[in-house]
């Protein structure tokens, strides 16, 4: 199972530096209990992402990224019940590195 949220940044104000994404990560999968296997991080077309991968008692398979332009972040992680295949893997790594993030302004008239 893939899934991604977001936070929002209601500033608008950049983060200096840029928080060190892959820490953060490897700290709240640890918080969760996985047995952390690997980490890693880089660049991505939202900017810069941190990543761990590990198991859990329920989940053989546990894959959390953190991702932010500076500004913003977006969270996702991957769960499996059974190891995934080389091309789930792949599949949703390509997924998770072109995720984008459009954060639309909204009226200070509008009351919904």
């Amino acid at each position: 199972m893939l899934q991604v949220s977001y936070t929002e940044n209601k500033s608008g104000i950049k983060l200096e530096p840029t928080p060190p994404l892959e820490k953060m990560v490897l700290q709240q999968v640890q918080k969760l209990g996985v047995s952390v296997l690997s980490s890693e991080s880089g660049e991505c077309a939202y900017g810069v992402f941190g990543s761990a991968v590990g198991s859990t008692d329920r989940f053989p398979h546990f894959q959390m990224w953190l991702i932010s332009n500076g500004t913003h972040f977006i969270t996702a992680t991957f769960t499996c019940n059974v190891p995934p295949t080389q091309e789930e893997l792949r599949d949703v790594s390509t997924a998770i590195a072109s995720l984008q993030l459009t954060i639309e302004a909204k009226s200070k008239w509008k009351l919904w």
